[in-house]
């Protein structure tokens, strides 16, 4: 029901189906407490619902009332039987420590924190002082952080995010935070899951640290394993390759010695259009 520039304003892509299908295929408890910090709707609460038998087991945040509203309604409607109130709240997530003894449950911590955060979205000035160590300001990376504040111990977020956190240099901060912090279980490639926007999507499933591990990758072509180490050593801590070959060559050839252009000067040069009739053969 939002219109296009509303949605691309706020960052307000609501989760294809396909994807909030298959992260309910993830393994919880029955006594697994869940949170989605941008709800909207509730779609990934309602995805677990199958799982979860008591919905005071879910929780979900939204700055949006009215999503907040219908959110309230879905889990409802889908707990017909039972009489409750919907842990559902209209409040910001990443400003929640300011009004943390009003919501006493965050402070216990989640078994599991699911959710497509905004990308890009237009922020406060104000979250760059609440999380100085992403120096980008991509809303998506203040929601990594904030939500590991949130996990019990080996608790387990997963991330609907662009793929260019994957290796854009921008976000190397929220890597090296990631990597500093969690084990990378699974990185998923989606492609193009939105309607009417054209970068490709990826689900990301981390579980706060415990021990380095190894990384599945999936994608259209299947299933690849990948050392998290890897990651930790290379440039700006790119989360590629994405197998184990990818791994060796790299190893080998940085083995070598080899010479940088650090120190070089670069100029760019004259883009003719017309180098036939621009361009002298001869020095002049």
């Amino acid at each position: 029901m939002l219109k296009e520039g509303d949605k691309n304003k706020k960052g307000s892509y609501y989760t294809p189906e396909n994807i909030t299908g298959n992260i309910s295929t993830v393994k919880v408890a029955q006594t697994s407490k869940i949170l989605d910090p941008c709800c909207g709707t509730g779609s990934f609460l309602l995805s677990f619902a199958n799982k979860i038998t008591d919905p005071q087991k879910l929780y979900g945040i939204d700055i949006d009332d009215i999503a907040c509203f219908i959110a309230k309604i879905n889990l409802v409607s889908k707990y017909k039987h039972l009489q409750f109130r919907p842990n559902i709240f209209n409040v910001d997530f990443l400003n929640i420590n300011n009004s943390l003894d009003n919501f006493p449950y965050f402070r216990q911590g989640f078994d599991v924190i699911v959710t497509n955060p905004p990308w890009g979205a237009l922020v406060s000035a104000k979250y760059a002082q609440y999380f100085p160590q992403i120096f980008s300001r991509e809303i998506f990376s203040y929601f990594i952080v904030k939500a590991r504040e949130c996990l019990k111990k080996e608790g387990r977020g997963i991330f609907v995010l662009p793929a260019s956190i994957l290796n854009v240099a921008a976000h190397k901060d929220i890597r090296k935070h990631i990597l500093a912090n969690f084990n990378i279980e699974k990185i998923i490639f989606c492609g193009k899951a939105f309607k009417g926007v054209l970068t490709d999507v990826i689900c990301l499933s981390l579980r706060l640290k415990t021990q380095r591990n190894f990384i599945k990758i999936l994608n259209k072509t299947g299933t690849k394993i990948i050392r998290q180490s890897v990651y930790e050593t290379n440039v700006n801590h790119n989360f590629m390759p994405n197998n184990m070959r990818d791994e060796k060559i790299l190893k080998k050839l940085f083995a070598a010695p080899y010479d940088t252009l650090t120190q070089s000067q670069w100029g760019l040069g004259i883009v003719t259009g017309n180098n036939a009739k621009h361009i002298s053969p001869r020095k002049k």
